[in-house]
């Protein structure tokens, strides 16, 4: 029946029952001579509402500008269409356009579905009724029968003062294209639900991983109020939430308020900006304990990092890192960042290549670790970089990458110790800026390239424990600011250039474990009356200033 049913599935504004519409009030609270509904039924004009309800408008079609009475109260108009919606009578609430009216139906056209729980349902082309607006109306989903129509609740024949309110046969109602029920919404999820599935995808619904307990925290237990966030600072807490689970956060040593119901910004070691985006990360000797994954990736929601510090600087066991894996390729995406201090804590894997797009990177410390894989050749996109050290990364391996020349701005090279093979790129010599190179206790081989006498900036020098092989260049003696010049335990030959004793800068000279011949040059025996405090070569040299037996000749 019509009572306690919507009238769903479109069909009904525009052509449906088109003309003069329902235009006659459709009341509750008076006449009965209309089954379930009540009123005066009539069609054409403007009807009232007998029981209360406010006078509607209905010219033209149902949904005008009035909207139709629930149970004798008032009116209540939805969008232009004037379907009221909600229950009795409502059309369902399933997303409808401006109309009132479900998806799949426009206005006068056939199309949505009956409300589920209306008594009726409407079929007909397209589940709705024609573009001529007759619909067929066939019992069902509801549990009183389809009203008994009577010569005084329905007339024989529609009114003629509309040419277009002629009466046309209803289309037979085809099983497979009426829809009883119409789909129940589906269930707004939390936001903060929302956002961790964005950043971490079904892996946050896992309770078991450190990624569903941030979840689950911030989900249920957090007490910060997360309307006062926008996304980006409800998101940097639910990420700094799973750092903190996924690298063993309750056993830090230092962890105040974390998981408390302040701002991330007042956790230890966060520091944050004006717009409470977390721009600083400092967790050294913290005892930080990953579960084998590594750094999360998605600490690359951080977009406003500029400082990350995982570093152990004590050896003590007790406070070491030990993050257990690798850099996520993700960290390319915190364009932010100007400084990785994150050596010696345990990172394991492949040197992302991704590090190459951090564009406002200046400081790349990550020596002491367990990389391997080598170093990639996305290094040299780093314009900025000034400092870089993967020294002791024993199981690094591979070659230097000749990407290191375009490096304009680099100051400290240390990249010793670390199972580097092959030559030592003539590109270093583009390095104008360059203080210190440290690329000892390798397996370089190949000669000593002349380019590093351009390199009139350097401090120290540690070329020492490789298989360097050739003579040493005496333009090394124009590098008047070096301080350190190791080149021991090589295979170096012919003599030593007397050039070396131009540096008067010079504090520390080892030369043992070569296969140099000669004299030691007295100029270089000079440099003892300037800083020279060190000097070490073969016990085949000799020297008149000096006892050398391979070790510091001075002693």
């Amino acid at each position: 029946g019509l009572s306690g049913g919507g009238l769903s599935g479109g069909g009904l504004s525009g052509g449906g029952l088109g003309g003069g519409g329902l235009g006659g009030g459709l009341g509750s609270g008076g006449s009965d001579e209309v089954e379930n509904l009540g009123g005066d039924a009539t069609l054409g004009g403007v009807g009232e509402l007998p029981a209360g309800g406010v006078p509607g408008d209905y010219e033209d079609s149902v949904g005008g500008q009035g909207g139709l009475p629930i149970g004798g109260g008032e009116s209540i108009p939805n969008g232009e269409g004037g379907f009221p919606v909600g229950d009795q009578g409502a059309l369902p609430a399933n997303g409808g356009s401006e109309n009132g009216l479900p998806d799949g139906g426009d206005p006068g056209v056939g199309g949505g579905a009956a409300g589920e729980d209306s008594g009726f349902r409407v079929d007909g082309e397209a589940a709705g009724g024609t573009d001529e607006g007759v619909v067929d109306v066939v019992g069902g989903g509801g549990n009183d029968p389809p009203p008994t129509t009577s010569p005084m609740s329905s007339p024989t024949s529609l009114p003629t003062s509309s040419p277009m309110c002629n009466p046309i046969s209803a289309p037979t109602p085809d099983p497979t294209s009426s829809l009883t029920s119409a789909p129940m919404p589906k269930p707004t999820e939390p936001r903060v639900r929302l956002t961790a599935l964005e950043i971490s995808g079904v892996a946050a619904l896992d309770p078991t991983t450190a990624r569903g307990k941030a979840l689950h925290w911030i989900e249920n237990i957090d007490t910060a109020d997360h309307g006062t966030l926008d996304d980006d600072q409800l998101a940097e807490r639910y990420v700094m939430a799973l750092l903190y689970l996924s690298l063993g956060g309750p056993l830090w040593r230092f962890n105040n308020e974390f998981l408390g119901p302040l701002s991330i910004c007042a956790w230890y070691g966060v520091e944050c900006n004006s717009d409470d985006r977390v721009t600083e990360i400092n967790w050294n000797t913290n005892r930080l304990m990953g579960d084998g994954e590594g750094i999360p990736h998605e600490i690359s929601v951080l977009g406003e990092l500029t400082f990350l510090g995982l570093n152990t600087e004590s050896k003590k066991e007790s406070r070491q890192n030990d993050i257990g894996g690798p850099l996520p390729d993700t960290i390319g995406s915190l364009s932010n960042l100007e400084e990785i201090r994150a050596y010696r804590c345990g990172l394991k894997g492949a040197i992302p290549a991704s590090i190459g797009d951090i564009s406002k990177l200046k400081k790349l410390h990550i020596s002491e670790n367990d990389f391997t894989g080598g170093i990639p050749d996305s290094i040299g996109n780093l314009q900025k970089l000034g400092h870089v050290n993967l020294s002791r990364n024993p199981s690094l391996g591979g070659v230097l990458p000749t990407t290191l020349g375009r490096l304009e701005k680099l100051t400290d090279l240390r990249i010793g110790n670390s199972n580097i093979q092959g030559q030592i790129p003539t590109e270093i010599g583009k390095l104008d800026r360059l203080e210190f190179l440290n690329l000892q206790k390798n397996k370089l081989s190949g000669p000593l390239i002349p380019e590093l006498v351009q390199l009139t900036g350097l401090e120290t020098i540690w070329l020492d424990e490789n298989s360097l092989q050739g003579t040493i260049p005496a333009g090394l003696g124009s590098l008047w600011s070096l301080k350190e010049l190791y080149l021991h335990q090589n295979q170096l030959d012919g003599a030593i250039p007397p050039d070396l004793g131009k540096l008067t800068n010079l504090e520390h000279l080892r030369l043992h474990g070569n296969e140099l011949t000669g004299n030691m040059p007295s100029e270089v025996c000079a440099l003892r009356l300037e800083d020279l405090v060190e000097l070490s070569a073969d016990i085949s040299i000799d020297c008149q200033c000096c006892s050398c037996q391979g070790s510091n000749c001075f002693q």
